[in-house]
C-alpha cells in the first residue's frame, strides 16, 4: 500500500473511532453504496438514517490532471454541485434545525 494511502486509512480508522467513542454514529457512504447525485436517493436516506448533523466530506478532485475531459468536469461537478444541493435540500426539508457542514476541496 503507498504510504500516503497508509495514512489515510490510519486517520480514518482513528477519526471512526474517536466518533464512536463519543456516541456518533457513522454512516458511511461510497458509490458503490448510493449515488449522491440521485436526489431519491439521498431523499431516502435522510429520513431513515435521521441525522444531528451531516458532514458532507464527498470530493472529485483532478488538480493534478492538466487536461481533464469534458465528461470527468460534469462528473466533478455533479459531485460538487448537485449532491451538495441534494443534501441540503433534504436536511432542510425533514430536520431544519440540524446542521450541515460541508469540506470543500482547495
Amino acid at each position: 500500500m503507498p504510504k500516503l494511502l497508509e495514512v489515510m486509512v490510519k486517520m480514518d480508522i482513528f477519526l471512526k473511532n474517536k466518533l464512536k467513542s463519543i456516541a456518533y454514529s457513522i454512516v458511511g457512504i461510497t458509490s458503490d453504496t448510493m449515488d449522491i447525485t440521485n436526489s431519491k436517493e439521498v431523499s431516502d436516506l435522510i429520513p431513515s438514517s435521521k441525522p444531528k448533523e451531516v458532514y458532507f466530506l464527498a470530493a472529485f478532485h483532478h488538480s493534478s490532471e492538466e487536461n481533464i475531459n469534458k465528461d470527468l468536469k460534469l462528473f466533478s461537478k455533479s459531485i460538487h454541485f448537485i449532491a451538495t444541493v441534494n443534501f441540503i435540500v433534504e436536511i432542510t426539508f425533514h430536520y431544519p434545525k440540524n446542521y450541515f457542514f460541508i469540506h470543500r476541496p482547495a
